[in-house]
This record gives structure tokens, C-alpha cells and sequence, in this order.
């Protein structure tokens, strides 16, 4: 028996999709946005709720965008091994795979950062499909609104986006 999981992107509109840091120490930017289990996207991490986070971050030139979900507490929870992530579009792009390592137990690594960057430009909303080796299916829907008004802080630490 196959089991379906639609794609059903709901509109939620937050104050601001991203969370913004800058490391000078460690010559780094980051940018994260979380989403809870309730397809709620914000910018500010969900406290006592499980939840799902996007980390886009740049360190010295080395650009990556890792997933990762959180426990109640705000800890790293253990994914397992995911064998597929897709993502929605919430514009009517369609959907992607993308290729994805897991980066330790407890998050998903995606390949090919830049193209995956490249393609959420622009985009509003979108959700995110994780097919774990068990079968399992997750969904997690994220605000990622005005990520090209980042561009800058991106380039200016060395990562070429």
C-alpha cells in the first residue's frame, strides 16, 4: 500500500520570515527560520514546542543550508536517515528533490546549497517533505520571504550567492 502525503501550503505571514546574525569572531552569517508542527512559520524559535529549523549559513566562504528538528526543550532531535527531501513551492514553481547527506544523526544536510538558494528566491512560502528509511513521512512549512535582501550579508563573508 502506498501512502500520499499532499502538499497543502497555508499561508502564514510573520513579522519577519528570517533571523539574522553576524559572527565577526568566526567570520560568519547566518540566517534561520523555523516552522512547528502546526505548519506555523516564524523567525523566532518556537519555546516548548517541537519544531522543525532551516539554518542558511555562510562561514569563510563555505556556504550551507541544513534542516534540522528541535525538541520541546530546543534540542537537536535524531532524524534517523532521511532518504528524500522535496520541496514545494508556495508560488506555483512546482516542487524539487534535492539531494541531501545527513550531517550526523541529527541533521540534513543539503548538496548543492547554492542552486537550492538560487531557487527560493523569490519565493514566499514553502513546504518541505522529509521521507525517512522507515517510511515515515515528515512536513514542515517555512516563511523564507525576502531572502534576497541577504545577498549582501552573504557576499561580504565571502560566499558568492
Amino acid at each position: 500500500m502506498v501512502a500520499s502525503v499532499s502538499l497543502l501550503l497555508i499561508q502564514v505571514v510573520p513579522a519577519q520570515a528570517w533571523k539574522a546574525e553576524t559572527n565577526q569572531e568566526n567570520n560568519q552569517f547566518i540566517l534561520t527560520t523555523f516552522s512547528d508542527l502546526n505548519g506555523s512559520a516564524t523567525d523566532v524559535r518556537p519555546a516548548g514546542k517541537r519544531h522543525y529549523q532551516i539554518s542558511i549559513v555562510c562561514t569563510k566562504g563555505f556556504f550551507e543550508i541544513d534542516l534540522f528538528e528541535l525538541t520541546t526543550q530546543g534540542l537537536l532531535a535524531v532524524f534517523g536517515v532521511v532518504e528524500k527531501v522535496t520541496i514545494q513551492s508556495g508560488s506555483g514553481k512546482g516542487r524539487i528533490v534535492v539531494n541531501s547527506e545527513m550531517n550526523g544523526p541529527d541533521a540534513i544536510r543539503i548538496s548543492d546549497p547554492k542552486a537550492l538558494h538560487k531557487w527560493l528566491i523569490g519565493e514566499k512560502r514553502i513546504g518541505v517533505r522529509f521521507v525517512k528509511s522507515n517510511g515515515s513521512v515528515y512536513m514542515a512549512y517555512f516563511d523564507v520571504s525576502n531572502l534576497s535582501k541577504f545577498t549582501k550579508s552573504f557576499r561580504q563573508k565571502k560566499c558568492m550567492v
